[in-house]
C-alpha cells in the first residue's frame, strides 16, 4: 500500500508526505515527489518540507527540509 498526499499546513504552505509500506519502490517515490513539488508550485503553494517513509521489516523515517 502506497500513500502520497499534500497536506495544507497554513494558507499556501504545504508539507509533502510519502509512504511506501512495502519498502520496494523507492525509485517511484522520487518520481512522485518531483510531480508533487511541481503540482504544489503550479497551485502557488510553498513547500516547507517533505517526509518520506519507506517501510519493510525495519521502520525508516527520513523527514527532510527543503
Amino acid at each position: 500500500m502506497k500513500m502520497n498526499e499534500i497536506s495544507v499546513i497554513d494558507g499556501k504552505r504545504v508539507w509533502i508526505y510519502q509512504r511506501d509500506s512495502l519498502g520496494n519502490n523507492s525509485a517511484k517515490l522520487e518520481e512522485q515527489k518531483q510531480k508533487m513539488l511541481e503540482l504544489a508550485e503550479h497551485h502557488g503553494f510553498e513547500v516547507v518540507g517533505c517526509t518520506t517513509e519507506i517501510l519493510s521489516l525495519i521502520h525508516i523515517s527520513e523527514p527532510t527540509r527543503l
